[in-house]
């Protein structure tokens, strides 16, 4: 079996076992030494909601490996069919191991992950319609910090599984790419992984992971 499928194998089981669909007692997940704990105000959901939480791993400029938890809230209202098509990726376990490809520092901080093949260059089957002002829909969510929106080639239709998140507000996408979502808990983990030393094309050198992204529900 090659590298890469049994990382994804590793990854899928990981991710069986945050959810607890394998029959063991946990209260936590461990990604090599590092534990991802329950977050206050939120409980894991076997059903598809508007909240997805993902468990990300880096390393730090000193070498120190850490891990974080950050949850997106999706908003359908905004930009219903590039939800519908991230909550589907999601429910399948498509992002579970793989990495953000790229970070940018200078201008804007973002990271850039949801390729499968980790170049920039990958998606998963389906492209979708980019839901932005220049392709004919109306989004008023602008990219702030904290924002999600999808990455694309040039052509506007092209968006699959890519996004970035926003560390930083740079509202001259607006209009350009699909924004869905913002992040409502853990920045400082997002400001961490922009942190992570980067080498040519803005790749870093040791790429964060997302462990697992699953969906959780707002605790009342």
């Amino acid at each position: 079996m090659k590298k890469a499928s049994v990382l994804r194998l590793l990854s899928l089981l990981l991710a069986l076992l945050c959810m607890g669909a394998l029959p063991l007692l946990l209260s936590s997940c461990e990604e090599d030494g590092i534990t991802f704990g329950e977050i206050e105000g939120y409980t894991a959901s076997e059903e598809i909601t508007e909240y997805v939480r993902m468990n990300l791993t880096y390393t730090t400029a000193t070498g120190e490996e850490k891990g974080g938890s950050v949850v997106i809230r999706l908003y359908s209202s905004v930009a219903p069919i590039t939800v519908a098509n991230f909550q589907e990726l999601v429910s399948e376990k498509f992002y579970d191991g793989l990495i953000f490809h790229r970070i940018l520092k200078s201008g804007v901080s973002i990271i850039q992950g949801g390729d499968p093949e980790g170049t920039g260059y990958g998606g998963s089957d389906q492209t979708i319609k980019g839901e932005f002002d220049a392709n004919g829909w109306s989004n008023p969510l602008s990219h702030t910090r904290g924002v999600i929106s999808m990455a694309r080639s040039n052509s506007y239709n092209s968006a699959s599984s890519q996004f970035f998140i926003l560390a930083s507000d740079y509202p001259y996408w607006d209009g350009s790419y699909a924004s869905f979502g913002e992040v409502v808990y853990g920045m400082d983990v997002i400001d961490a992984l922009v942190a992570v030393p980067v080498g040519a094309n803005d790749r870093p050198l040791d790429p964060p992971t997302i462990v697992t992204a699953s969906f959780v529900t707002p605790e009342q």
